[in-house]
């Protein structure tokens, strides 16, 4: 009845009230709706507060303006290389290519040495290598 009582109050006097998020209690201002909530609802505290306009206060919402759906856009193309960014594609290419035969180089001297460690080891020990 009491609640009842203060809302008809609030919209007859036309004031600006802050009605509870938890429980159906206005208030007058801010504070007193802070207090209440630190001593009635105090597990909830630091939720924000509804504020309630009187009828006669209420205006028609602004407008809202939709937003235009986002357009798919295709990416850019991709830029140029610059004349510097070429020559250093060139240049990691030639090095790449040095390396990978350098590499290969290596390897079958690996392969050699290994042959000939093998051929020397049938030499010196033939009858564990036939046993195997």
């Amino acid at each position: 009845m009491r609640s009842y009582k203060l809302s008809t109050c609030i919209t007859q006097v036309n004031i600006l009230a802050f009605q509870c998020t938890y429980c159906s209690k206005a208030f007058v201002n801010m504070s007193y709706l802070q207090s209440h909530v630190n001593r009635r609802h105090p597990d909830q505290f630091g939720q924000p507060a509804q504020p309630i306009i009187a009828p006669s206060q209420q205006q028609a919402p602004p407008p809202q303006q939709q937003a235009p759906p986002p357009q798919q856009q295709a990416p850019p193309p991709p830029a140029q290389p610059s004349e510097a960014d070429r020559a250093l594609q060139e240049r990691l290419e030639r090095d790449l290519g040095d390396i990978k035969e350098r590499l290969k180089v290596t390897e079958s001297q690996l392969v050699e040495e290994r042959n000939a460690r093998n051929a020397q080891q049938l030499k010196v020990h033939p009858q564990k290598i036939n046993e195997q």
